[in-house]
């Protein structure tokens, strides 16, 4: 019984220490001994095996396992006759229901009885053990027990690798397809379902309905409906054999094992005997075999791919799929053979628009730079000396303040920073912003002052010229200060607070973790907060110049701009409807999001600019001459002064004066009582004199002379406004300004 490899080795032991020739032989016979007695019990045990062994099986059909599954019984079959066993399976179909099958093979299921499953009675002597794709739980070791388990599989993902609708979305694992919100297709209420959404709860999950019935769900995936079909792994290797345009991810979510349930009163015989073939199976590569001509086809050698092997595959970074394609890792590595890395998308300001950024500024910077040489030149022209050129200076260097935010908005850093520029951008805007409107709002509220103290003494019949508005420069500085110091407050404790940092958002990694794809910007935990009361502080702002305006409309345009200034507010409003909107939409582009922060800042220093300026230029060199306020212009000036709101007097009268009424009413009554001819008020306004007499003004004629003592006033208070004004009487004429 013993081999003659076995007697061979036998004869060559020897002892190593020096004994006498008995010692040696006794030892020889030993061994033979031993030797001999445990090849008489390996015969005598494999006696024991029975010639033929029947077992009765449930089988669970399935589309994916039942090719893998009828060939593994017929491996076992093989397998059994090397051990002088003739195996024979009796397999009986059941229904798909896995878990609620296992009581057909439990203990408490004793022959002679029957158990019903779903509505079947089946006989509890039928089955010895369930050939399906079971996965061993503690709860299931309880009732059963279970063969060497003889594959592995887990829920993973597929997607479709031929896309016509979305050709550069490349969706691979399921973090991916969270972050972008793609849909994830799933059989409602699966496993798979359960796995996915509890791993990942803001995944987009799309139905579909049978997972043995593949059209539904490869449909979607085909369709595009959705990017990932999540479901049992093998069961996805399977329809990869079938499809070739899908291709199984490798996501793996719960590795589960899977075996079959046996009787746990089974013939001892009977289970060792099946346990033992099993392990066989995989030890000898059966599994392994037919793994691959089930669920995936033999793939090139690592560092290979090709139809034939032939191409080089980066073995670092990439493998060879079914149809011999280099597939890379991850996304991170592209090119035929996943040598090559993808360079992390920064999200930089691509360098056009940095160029026409800069323009921007320069266009703005040489304006500024224009306008201020201008004014020194033209300075001693009288419409300059009406605009008030210590003003339009402010106007010029809070333009220029403003539009170097630009500068500051260009800077950015490929890392985390820092990025000082980032604490100057709330600075820089909103210090010129205050400088450059609270100087437009400080000049139309000194003119609306004195206009308002005009309409006080019209109403109370008080022409005395020697009360005059008092309203210096100085004051109107104080009036900027002011505007200028609520808004430096805000960003004082902003920067102390909660300053503006450089920080970079990922928008996109790897699976592995790796950055593909991030974007800088300048921020901070409550910028909200500070941006919101700078916004409401000037708005208010606007709305309140606003206001002046329109009570100022009448003003002539040569001591107020209230009307481009109006212009300018209303532009402002305008590029602020529009460019707000449009930064939440491009708020995903970097690059637009630039372009048009960029946009809105040079837009409203340009309008400022343009319309200031332009104007006074346009009135400095082809205007008319403004050597004499004209009649018309005197009669805006006296419209203006009635046009604002009624004052109480001191005896608590209200009057309301429109327009020129009260003059004409007043020189009516003048003319009747002093038999003049009539003349018109207007004539007499266009002709720059009034035609009286001195003899003619009397105690009930104050009315008459209210009116032009009043222009005459408020030339003389916008006189102390920056320009000066001259009067000279004749006889029998009413003092007429000129200017000088």
């Amino acid at each position: 019984g013993v081999s003659a490899s076995s007697w061979f080795a036998v004869q060559q032991i020897t002892v190593s220490h020096n004994t006498s020739m008995m010692h040696r032989f006794n030892i020889d016979w030993l061994v033979r001994i031993a030797l001999f007695a445990a090849a008489t019990l390996t015969r005598s045990s494999a006696q024991m095996y029975p010639a033929e062994l029947t077992l009765k099986a449930g089988w669970i059909p399935s589309t994916s396992f039942e090719g893998f599954q009828s060939d593994l019984l017929d491996r076992l079959v093989d397998i059994a006759l090397q051990d002088n066993v003739t195996l024979t399976v009796e397999k009986k179909i059941i229904q798909e229901l896995y878990g609620s099958n296992l009581p057909l093979i439990s203990p408490d299921c004793n022959p002679g009885e029957t158990t019903e499953v779903n509505g079947v009675s089946y006989e509890c002597s039928d089955f010895d053990f369930l050939i399906g794709d079971f996965w061993p739980n503690p709860e299931r070791y309880a009732l059963v027990d279970f063969t060497p388990p003889w594959l592995t599989t887990s829920v993973s993902t597929m997607k479709y690798i031929e896309k016509t609708k979305n050709p550069n979305l490349d969706v691979t694992t399921l973090n991916e397809a969270t972050r972008a919100g793609v849909p994830v297709c799933a059989l409602e209420s699966s496993y798979a379902e359960r796995l996915v959404t509890a791993a990942f709860p803001d995944v987009n999950i799309l139905h579909c309905t049978d997972t043995d019935t593949p059209d539904d769900c490869l449909n979607l995936l085909k369709n595009e409906e959705c990017l990932l079909l999540a479901s049992d792994e093998l069961y996805l290797r399977y329809l990869q054999t079938q499809y070739p345009h899908f291709e199984v991810t490798g996501e793996h979510l719960v590795r589960q094992l899977l075996a079959w349930p046996m009787r746990k009163n089974l013939d001892p015989t009977a289970s060792f005997l099946l346990n033992k073939w099993v392990y066989a199976a995989i030890s000898n590569m059966v599994i392994d075999e037919l793994y691959f001509e089930h669920f995936e086809k033999k793939l090139c050698p690592i560092g290979t791919a090709g139809a034939d092997c032939e191409l080089p595959c980066d073995p670092d970074h990439g493998s060879s799929n079914a149809q011999g394609k280099c597939v890379c890792e991850s996304i991170r590595w592209t090119g035929d053979d996943c040598s090559v890395e993808v360079a992390q998308e920064l999200n930089l300001i691509p360098p056009a628009i940095k160029a026409i950024a800069y323009c921007m500024f320069g266009l703005n910077a040489l304006l500024v730079i224009l306008g201020g040489i201008w004014l020194r030149v033209y300075s001693d022209r009288p419409e300059v000396k009406y605009s008030q050129p210590g003003f339009l200076a402010l106007v010029l260097i809070g333009c220029l303040v403003s539009t170097s935010t630009i500068l500051a908005m260009v800077q950015e850093d490929e890392g985390d920073g820092p990025v000082d520029a980032c604490i100057a951008i709330p600075w820089l805007y909103s210090v010129g912003f205050s400088i450059t409107f609270g100087t437009l709002f400080a000049k139309i509220r000194r003119v609306y002052g004195i206009f308002a103290q005009g309409h006080r003494s019209a109403a109370m019949r008080d022409v005395d010229s020697t009360r005059r508005a008092s309203t210096s420069f100085q004051d109107t500085l104080a009036t900027i200060g002011k505007v200028l110091l609520l808004d430096v407050i805000i960003l004082v404790l902003w920067t102390g607070v909660d300053p503006l940092h450089w920080h970079r958002d990922i928008i996109r990694q790897d699976q592995f973790g790796f950055t593909l794809e991030s974007h800088g910007i300048c921020t901070s935990h409550d910028w909200m907060l500070f941006l919101g009361a700078l916004i409401a502080l000037h708005v208010a702002l606007c709305a309140i110049a606003c206001y002046m305006c329109y009570v100022s409309r009448n003003i002539p345009s040569r001591y107020s701009e209230h009307k481009y200034l109006t212009i300018v507010m209303v532009s402002n409003l305008q590029v602020f409807a529009i460019g707000i909107p449009v930064l939440v939409i491009a708020e995903d582009d970097p690059a637009a999001h630039f372009f048009v922060r960029s946009a809105v800042v040079w837009m409203n220093d340009f309008m400022v600019l343009v319309l200031i300026f332009g104007n006074l230029m346009y009135a400095v060199h082809c205007s008319k001459s403004l050597g004499q306020m004209t009649g018309r212009e005197r009669r805006k000036v006296s419209e203006a002064v009635r046009s604002f709101e009624p004052r109480r007097d001191s005896m608590g009268a209200s009057r309301r004066v429109s327009g020129g009424q009260l003059l004409q009413q007043s020189e009516r009554s003048d003319k009747k009582k002093s038999g003049s001819p009539e003349v018109s008020a207007e004539s007499d306004m266009e002709n720059g004199s009034a035609a009286h007499t001195p003899g003619s003004r009397t105690q009930g004629s104050s009315g008459s002379h209210s009116a032009e003592k009043e222009s005459e006033t408020m030339v003389s208070e916008l006189s102390l406004s920056g320009f000066e004004v001259s009067g000279h009487e004749g006889s029998g004429h009413e003092v007429m300004p000129s200017v000088t």
